[in-house]
């Protein structure tokens, strides 16, 4: 999905937070990291954790 929306000229520069509800493996983060996400945040996430991520990302 990712390489969908980098590959539209309108959206290629809109940052992708990757959130997930299953528990996963260090291999599926760096996967998720490898497709040019800008952060990979599991469930439960603290409001905390995500309102920052978005903040980091909103700023490269």
């Amino acid at each position: 999905m990712r390489e969908r929306i980098k590959a539209e000229p309108a959206s290629a520069t809109v940052p992708a937070i990757h959130l997930t509800a299953t528990a996963v493996e260090v291999r599926d983060r760096t996967q998720g990291l490898a497709r040019e996400t800008e952060g990979y945040l599991t469930e439960p996430v603290e409001p905390e954790v995500l309102l920052a991520t978005i903040k980091l990302t909103s700023v490269r």
